[in-house]
């Protein structure tokens, strides 16, 4: 599969490179979120903070209802916050977050490969 983004049909699959790459792109996005998830209520499980038996149970949402994963908040310490296509924001216990603003989310990462902010 060729990765490289342009706006050229490919006349193998008659569809434009660049929706085949963001189609896969949302795909493995969606299944790293599905395997987080996963974990986070597996994690809360053993510890017996629930008794639901799956992880959209315990969220309430779907993997694929996740837009963006942050991992810090202001004045609190790091973790793992959901972020869905409706702008609600969900810690990794499942609870919703009252702040939904984009300027309360990872603000304070370090500047390391990786954090977009170094990637111009």
């Amino acid at each position: 599969m060729n990765l490289v983004l342009s706006d050229e049909d490919d006349e193998e699959t008659n569809c434009v490179k660049t929706w085949r790459w963001l189609v896969l792109a949302r795909c493995n996005f969606v299944a790293v979120v599905d395997a987080m998830m996963e974990t986070e209520f597996l994690y809360a499980k053993t510890i017996q903070l629930t008794a639901v038996k799956t992880k959209e149970e315990y969220f309430g949402f779907h993997a694929r209802e996740v837009s963006y994963i942050h991992h810090h908040r202001l004045g609190r310490p790091h973790g793992l916050y959901f972020r869905l296509h409706d702008d609600r924001v969900f810690d990794a216990s499942g609870k919703e977050q009252e702040e939904t603003d984009r300027g309360f989310y990872d603000q304070d990462l370090p500047e390391i490969v990786g954090n977009d902010r170094t990637l111009n």
